[in-house]
């Protein structure tokens, strides 16, 4: 089972930023309902990072740019039902990184995880489950708290 779930990412610093997204995610061109009126853009790749494989690729978000993210979690029944009885909600997230420009410097990770109850057991068959019929199915989206990590490389 997949959730979709579109986020939208914002430069709000002062500087340009290099930006990677870490998990079943990626910068996608559209609308958000969060900026209405605007069709974001893929932002640009940076030069130092044009690998072929996505998970490396960093892109240029400059001050101010705003980025529309899709990403996915992923998860097998199994997972969305193993803590049922425990009241604890399945959990699938994906890291943001944005790195500043400078050898001394700071990269920030922001974690983002989205958590539901989307099955629930079927009554008198042990082992069986359905969709939840509830509507609307509803998953919380969690941005947690930025980890900010500062560092100094040596001069060559």
């Amino acid at each position: 089972m997949w959730f979709v779930v579109h986020s939208v990412l914002i430069n709000e610093g002062a500087s340009t930023a290099r930006v990677r997204i870490m998990g079943d995610a990626q910068f996608i061109e559209g609308e958000s309902p969060l900026l209405p009126g605007q069709v974001l853009t893929v932002p640009p790749l940076s030069s130092a990072a044009r690998r072929e494989d996505y998970l490396y690729q960093m892109h240029i978000l400059r001050p101010g740019q705003s980025a529309l993210i899709r990403w996915a979690a992923p998860m097998s029944v199994a997972a969305w039902t193993a803590n049922h009885d425990h009241g604890v909600p399945p959990e699938a997230s994906v890291i943001v990184e944005s790195f500043d420009h400078a050898a001394h410097g700071v990269t920030d990770r922001i974690k983002l995880s989205i958590t539901a109850r989307v099955l629930q057991p079927v009554p008198g068959r042990d082992g069986h489950w359905a969709l939840t019929t509830t509507e609307p199915r509803e998953a919380d989206v969690v941005v947690w708290p930025t980890e900010r990590e500062y560092r100094s490389e040596p001069d060559a």
